[in-house]
């Protein structure tokens, strides 16, 4: 959540003057409410195991997986198929219940666009004017991802947004969340469609 001009570091001393038992929590990028349980394990509670096919960019068959929603584009661990070359998800398809892999130098791993929606902005017009001043505008569609350069900006007729990247982004994988910057300024974001 936004803490202004807060740091971190600021936070956790306030955490500690009012004997939050997170103040001296570690930091964490997992889902807070998992735990300590494997993520593949906390899903298969919720998300029933069906069996589909691994194939390679050619559509051969090379494997067998759990169930396609089970996997992110991108992922490049339990895949159960084994190479010389690490192998990564690179395509999903959730009505064929099929992932595609292949390797990292794979250019269907690569998307220089995507379109978000649910878009927030922190303040009124921020995202819809940035192309006024898009050389100083940046994105992030990963955690801990440095700053991507973005070359154009459209706002679609049906409320949904189109990001143009300078350069190729690797593992854009809808569901998960984009965040625009100006500067060190959060200016909003939306849910990659």
């Amino acid at each position: 959540f936004p803490l202004g001009e807060y740091r971190k570091k600021d936070e956790r001393k306030i955490a500690k003057q009012f004997g939050f038992i997170t103040a001296d929590k570690p930091d964490s990028q997992g889902i807070c409410f998992v735990g300590k349980e494997p993520f593949e394990k906390f899903l298969s509670r919720y998300i029933k195991e069906n069996p589909g096919n691994i194939i390679d960019k050619n559509k051969k068959i090379i494997g067998k997986h759990k169930g396609a929603r089970f996997y992110t584009i991108g992922q490049r661990k339990g895949l159960g198929i084994s190479s010389v070359k690490p192998l990564f998800v690179i395509k999903k398809d959730i009505k064929k219940n099929e992932i595609m892999i292949g390797y990292e130098d794979n250019k269907a791993l690569f998307n220089e666009r995507l379109t978000i929606k649910d878009i927030h902005e922190i303040y009124p017009k921020s995202l819809s004017s940035i192309n006024k001043n898009i050389k100083y505008i940046y994105a992030k569609i990963r955690h801990q991802q440095k700053d991507q350069k973005i070359k154009d900006v459209k706002l679609l007729k049906t409320g949904k947004m189109k990001i143009i990247f300078k350069e190729p982004q690797r593992s854009v994988t809808s569901g998960q969340s984009v965040v625009i910057y100006r500067g060190d300024e959060v200016l909003g974001g939306g849910i990659i469609t």
